[in-house]
C-alpha cells in the first residue's frame, strides 16, 4: 500500500491519496485508489482491473510519481510497501 498526504496550512488543504493492490474473488489483480480530506470518513475511490501483477505495480508506480511531483509526501506512520 502507498499512502501519501499533502498539507498546505495557509489554504487549509489537507489531502490524502492511497493506492493498494489486491486480488478479487476471481483472481484478477485490482488497483484501488482512494483520496479525500485527511481526517474525514469517506472520500472517493476508483478501482481498475489488471491481467498481471506487474501491470498493476507499473500503474501504482506511475500514480505515485505523479502525486510526488504534485507535492504529496509519505503519510505519517504509514508503511510504504512495495511489491
Amino acid at each position: 500500500m502507498i499512502y501519501l498526504e499533502r498539507h498546505i496550512d495557509e489554504d487549509n488543504l489537507h489531502r490524502f491519496y492511497a493506492v493498494d493492490i489486491n486480488r478479487d474473488l476471481f483472481g484478477t489483480w485490482v488497483l484501488i485508489r482512494r483520496w479525500g480530506r485527511v481526517g474525514r470518513h469517506g472520500g472517493q475511490s476508483l478501482t481498475k482491473s489488471f491481467e498481471t501483477l506487474s501491470d498493476a505495480v507499473a500503474e501504482q508506480s506511475a500514480l505515485q510519481r505523479t502525486k510526488l511531483k504534485r507535492g504529496y509526501l509519505d503519510g505519517p506512520g504509514q508503511p510504504n510497501l512495495r511489491y
